[in-house]
């Protein structure tokens, strides 16, 4: 089993590694995402320190103003670095920063092209403003028109239905975390059952996200995402082995650098 998306790399987790290091032990290949210097560095860090762990590394758009062409280099160098499966996350949060469009659009393109250039595949994250669709409706295009080239995951997708198809029909994958299993998800669990079987992936995004029956309970750890893969199965009328053997070839697939 493979958790395609968690944060071991921040608080209160780093801190307290020791105590869930074990957790770690029944999953075949964890990725621990970056959204800034630090925490990609961290997830480096956690690479080399455990045999399953592979780190993505990357901007986060709420540091985006955070990027500029130290950052830049520093990210090139690090694409060498061991066990580096990945860029990200980036992409457009609208939730929280409206001030920062522009510097968010800056700091996506200039790592999409880095990890085309270092031949990785990319982490996108996505949030709109509270009752909208309007980062969905501003990526998606960009993404099929610019980036349709670059193998990519939009993670814990929560889009239209009809972002979804244009991704898909680019090439992209979907991963599904926590949400999946909250009652009042049906329009998402709807996309997890329309997804093509090639193009989809479960996450925990720990130490958030908790799914059913841990909803509310913090942290998050990568072991739930088989109650993500659970639900999946589930929306989907497959055996949960199925889908398990299924979304974690997808993400062989995708992260090519992850080791059997």
């Amino acid at each position: 089993m493979i958790d395609t998306h968690c944060h071991l790399n921040t608080e209160p987790l780093w801190s307290e590694r020791d105590h869930w290091k074990h957790t770690l032990d029944d999953l075949d290949a964890v990725i621990v995402v970056g959204f800034d210097r630090l925490s990609s560095e961290r997830a480096m860090v956690l690479a080399q320190q455990h045999a399953n762990v592979y780190a993505a590394i990357g901007f986060h758009p709420d540091s985006a103003l955070e990027w500029n062409d130290a950052e830049a280099s520093w990210l090139i160098s690090a694409t060498q670095m061991p066990k580096v499966v990945a860029i990200g996350e980036i992409g457009l949060d609208l939730y929280r920063r409206h001030d920062t469009l522009e510097a968010q659009w800056n700091a996506l393109r200039a790592q999409q092209a880095i990890a085309r250039d270092a031949g990785l595949p990319v982490i996108y994250h996505c949030r709109p403003t509270a009752e909208s669709n309007d980062a969905y409706d501003l990526l998606t295009p960009q993404l099929v028109s610019e980036a349709s080239d670059v193998r990519a995951v939009v993670h814990c997708f929560g889009g239209s239905p009809e972002n979804a198809v244009a991704l898909w029909d680019a090439g992209f994958y979907t991963g599904f975390d926590g949400p999946l299993t909250y009652k009042k998800s049906t329009l998402l669990r709807e996309i997890a059952k329309a997804c093509p079987d090639t193009r989809m992936l479960v996450e925990t995004d720990a130490p958030y996200l908790s799914p059913e029956p841990f909803r509310g309970k913090f942290p998050n750890l990568p072991e739930c995402v088989r109650q993500v893969a659970t639900k999946l199965a589930e929306v989907r009328s497959m055996s949960v082995d199925d889908c398990i053997e299924q979304v974690d070839a997808n993400a062989r697939a995708l992260f090519t650098g992850i080791v059997r």
